[in-house]
């Protein structure tokens, strides 16, 4: 004899529970592996952010960090040139991500 439309009902509902309990746990360990995978990816981020900065102001007269060299995002860094023409600089430069605002070029690593 068949189950009850009360007990069909109720063993969905412990399926769902049970589900969407999996998906939780699933969350907290993908969360727990992208938070450990960051930690590393920061490191070498820091790094390149650190050749990246020492390149350009050894290389280049009249440049200038803005903002605070530690307080920022690891693959960040945000110069102002000097005596430069913005427009030339930005049409001059193959292979590198730039966010151009006014007179400021975001060099993301």
């Amino acid at each position: 004899v068949g189950a009850s439309k009360t007990e069909k009902a109720k063993r969905t509902r412990e399926r769902g529970k049970r589900e969407s309990v999996n998906r939780l746990i699933s969350i907290g360990l993908h969360s727990k592996l992208a938070k450990r995978e960051m930690k590393k990816e920061n490191s070498k981020l820091l790094s390149y952010r650190k050749i990246l900065h020492e390149a350009i102001t050894q290389k280049l007269s009249g440049v200038t960090l803005n903002g605070d060299y530690d307080s920022r995002i690891p693959g960040n860094l945000n110069f102002s040139f000097e005596g430069i023409d913005a427009e030339l600089l930005v049409s001059s430069l193959k292979n590198i991500c730039i966010w151009w605002t006014n007179i400021i070029f975001h060099f993301l690593t």
